[in-house]
């Protein structure tokens, strides 16, 4: 190392922009992985051999049928390969669906047929998928029971000779690799990865992962005793998790003096394997008009908690989520800035392997049109932690969208489309159809949905109103019922100048019944003539708790604690469930197939540069001084000083005024990003022309502000 000019940190896939550990192969003469023929595993006989390795006889595995008109992934388990022709045998399993409509999406039966792939078609083989067995009517285990997000199935029968359900056989191992359980002990040499959960909200990002089943969160942080009292009414072990109430940067500063405690919940630097942060989103969404002022800021500032977090306590995994907006550049005293990038290039520094992703709500299971931007962040040296796999499909029209561009021209973060799922679009029609129908919901209490309850209620004007607007015409809101004359000028009760007076106002407008449910929020906005998608799409009356529930992907036995306004508080706080175990489930992936040893993972990758001339340079610009990314006292002291430059000049820089653009390129533009944060979408829905039309407003009409946000709502999830 004290020979050496230059020293290599990561590489840069160009694949998907991600920064990676590079291997020792690639510095070996004719081995670089992007040339060397042994490395090809996508054509024979590279693929074959993968899919051997990857998928032994009884392994379950997700497949794209040849037959016509074929629009979903299918579950399969490897019956039989054959090393002669190179070919898979597997054993087709049927969806319950197909012969009893009450079952659920994800239940299957056991079959005796079987399709043969040869060595021409067995890259229709796309991923593997988890099966478990469930018998005599019982209800699968968590994650099992959530529909099949996170290509989770489970086998409750067979299917009999007549096209009925006949009772499982039993089956051995070489038969079914039955999938992993939460119940299941972990490798010895693989222990839970314990867990620290910031901006932690109600716990729907913590849970989540947890039910990935490699995740056990032991400290969960927040300012707002509402989500954290939720939070601890859902512990399995109260004893298990300390709850902090209070400031993350108090948090922190005790953790960096050594001031740990047991009592508080504020482990040592050793402890923590894993953190998760949903950091506050108001300082960066562009829904937000006032983005700008200094409690946004404050608020923006906020994100550099997870930075300091992972700086003090090195953990193996880190995920970041918040709005797609954390990645505009922003122009501050006469230079450009990006918050994200600037977050960014400090994880890279500190030698952490990174990867930038959407996740959409309704691409794992939730249906809600809620697209959030997921920073993962990895270790040196372990297996990275991807991007999840997609378990439902788009919409109608995905929409392509990315971050920005690299100065190589290709994009970071772009929507992954046109990949097959095992699962359906999940529509609101098919989420909410169980619940049962409340009218106008004025009056009534859903005994066995308690939370089926409006956050508010509302006046007899407002009631009327809201049965004035039309259920099944192309535009269901309140200005269209003024348009054909359904409602009484008594019942206009807005002015109709502005953004009202524009035929695609939303204002009480209603969901989609075979689309989305908007992005929920912490407060109903159903006059803005933006937000105002909040009415059901058939009855007459706000979206209720339960629905945004179900939205978000919190499960029915969940308790929220407080107010119906205290509990949407948190729900819209909070991130999607089934991003959450989705997210879980591919840390588990990642941690388990990571076999390295952890003195190893922290050496750098030396390179002799000798004649360079850049390697001349006296002045520190042309190489870095120390390692930031090894564990040693030199290196923690100059990336402290280091961090502690940047933070005084952001907070010089934050007293002048901002102007902010969005960072992006392509397809993608302003518009896009207000809506998707806004009133979703990701999904252009069929008879929905002039959806884009409200840019560059600064209020609604009526003076109210989309997602007002309190200055207090510092440490909530997005």
């Amino acid at each position: 190392m004290a020979s050496a000019e230059f020293f290599i940190r990561q590489k840069l896939l160009s694949t998907d922009n991600s920064f990676v550990t590079m291997p020792d192969k690639d510095l070996e003469l004719g081995k670089c992985q992007c040339t060397d023929p042994e490395d090809d595993d996508s054509e024979l006989p590279g693929l074959y051999h993968k899919l051997k390795k990857l998928f032994p006889i009884g392994s379950t595995v997700l497949y794209f049928p040849q037959e016509e008109g074929a629009k979903l992934l299918e579950p399969a388990v490897v019956l039989a390969v054959d090393d002669l022709d190179m070919s898979f045998t597997l054993r087709k399993l049927v969806r319950a669906v197909s012969v009893a409509r009450a079952a659920q999406p994800n239940e299957l039966l056991w079959t005796q047929e079987a399709i043969v792939l040869d060595c021409g078609t067995i890259d229709i083989i796309a991923r593997r998928c988890y099966i478990t067995v469930v018998r005599g009517g019982a209800r699968p285990e968590t994650p099992y029971d959530r529909g099949g997000i996170g290509d989770l199935f489970y086998l409750s029968g067979a299917l009999g000779s007549e096209g009925d359900i006949a009772p499982l056989p039993q089956l051995g191992p070489e038969e079914l690799r039955e999938g992993w359980r939460l119940t299941d002990d972990l490798p010895k040499n693989k222990p839970a990865l314990r867990g620290m959960d910031l901006f932690c909200g109600g716990g729907n990002f913590g849970r989540g992962l947890e039910e990935g089943g490699a995740v056990q969160m032991k400290w969960a942080v927040d300012f707002d005793k509402y989500p954290l009292h939720s939070y601890r009414a859902n512990l399995n072990d109260l004893d298990a998790t300390k709850l902090y109430l209070g400031s993350i940067n108090n948090y922190l500063e005790d953790a960096i003096c050594g001031r740990y405690s047991e009592e508080k919940g504020i482990p040592a630097k050793d402890q923590v394997d894993f953190i998760s942060a949903g950091s506050p989103c108001q300082g960066f969404s562009l829904a937000n008009n006032s983005r700008n002022s200094v409690g946004a800021r404050r608020k923006q500032s906020l994100v550099c908690s997870l930075a300091t977090a992972i700086d003090l306590y090195r953990p193996t995994y880190a995920l970041l989520e918040n709005v797609n907006g954390i990645a505009t550049s922003r122009i501050r005293g006469g230079k450009e800035e990006n918050t994200y990038t600037e977050m960014l290039c400090a994880i890279v520094g500190m030698g952490y392997q990174v990867q930038s992703f959407f996740c959409d709500a309704w691409s794992h299971g939730n249906c809600q049109s809620r697209t959030r931007l997921i920073l993962a962040i990895s270790k040196a040296g372990y297996k990275r932690l991807d991007r999840p796999p997609r378990s439902h499909q788009h919409g109608l029209v995905p929409k392509s969208q990315a971050l920005y561009e690299a100065p190589n021209g290709l994009r970071f973060a772009c929507r992954e489309i046109g990949i097959p799922t095992p699962f359906p679009f999940p529509d609101t029609e098919s989420c909410w159809g169980r619940l049962p129908n409340i009218g106008n919901g004025h009056v009534g209490l859903s005994i066995r949905y308690p939370d089926h309850i409006s956050a508010g209620a509302n006046d007899t004007t407002i009631r009327h109103l809201m049965a004035h607007v039309p259920r099944f015409m192309k535009h269901n809101t309140w200005r269209t019922a003024i348009n054909t004359g359904r409602l009484h000028p008594v019942l206009h009760t807005f002015n109709l100048a502005g953004e009202k007076g524009n035929d695609n106002s939303r204002t009480y407008s209603r969901v989609h019944r075979n689309g989305l449910c908007r992005t929920i929020t912490t407060t109903p906005t159903p006059q803005c003539s933006r937000t105002g998608r909040w009415m059901h799409p058939d009855q007459n009356r706000l979206l209720t708790i339960q629905e945004a529930r179900i939205a978000q992907g919190y499960p029915d036995e969940d308790v929220l604690i407080g107010a119906p306004a205290n509990k949407l508080h948190v729900i819209g706080n909070s991130v999607a469930r089934g991003v959450s175990l989705a997210l879980g489930i591919a840390a588990r992936e990642a941690y388990l197939e990571s076999f390295i040893n952890e003195e190893d993972a922290d050496q750098e990758t030396v390179v002799e540069t000798k004649g360079d001339p850049r390697a001349a340079s006296t002045d520190g610009a042309g190489e870095p001084d120390v390692d930031i990314g090894a564990l040693n006292g030199h290196a923690a002291t100059a990336a402290a000083a280091a961090e502690q430059a940047l933070q005084a000049d952001a907070h010089k820089d934050a007293e002048e005024d901002a102007c902010s653009r969005p960072a992006v390129r392509g397809d993608t533009d302003l518009t896009d990003l207000v809506l998707d944060e806004l009133e979703g979408d990701g999904s252009v829905w069929a008879g929905e022309p002039g959806e884009d039309t409200f840019v560059g407003h600064k209020e609604c009409d009526d003076g109210s502000k989309p997602n007002s946000l309190s200055d207090n709502e510092e440490t909530n999830h997005v």
